[in-house]
């Protein structure tokens, strides 16, 4: 599963969502709206933390080499 997909689908569902409630006719006033949708105010970055009371593994390192995590993440 690919979960920066997933949060862009569901963000995207919501933004849909949330705009169906009405139609701005200014085009002044639409653009305005759009800007700030665009400025991610309303649904900040995921957060992804580690649970310390996990069974101890690999590093991050070690995963990415035997494909367990994309190749992303050894940045």
């Amino acid at each position: 599963m690919d979960v920066f997909a997933l949060d862009r689908s569901v963000v995207g569902d919501y933004s849909a969502f949330a705009r169906s409630f009405t139609n701005v006719k200014s085009e002044g006033l639409r653009r305005s709206i759009d800007d700030t949708y665009k400025t991610g105010r309303f649904w900040p970055e995921p957060l992804l933390q580690l649970n310390p009371h996990y069974k101890a593994g690999g590093s991050v390192l070690d995963l990415v080499r035997d494909g367990t995590l994309d190749t992303g993440c050894a940045a």
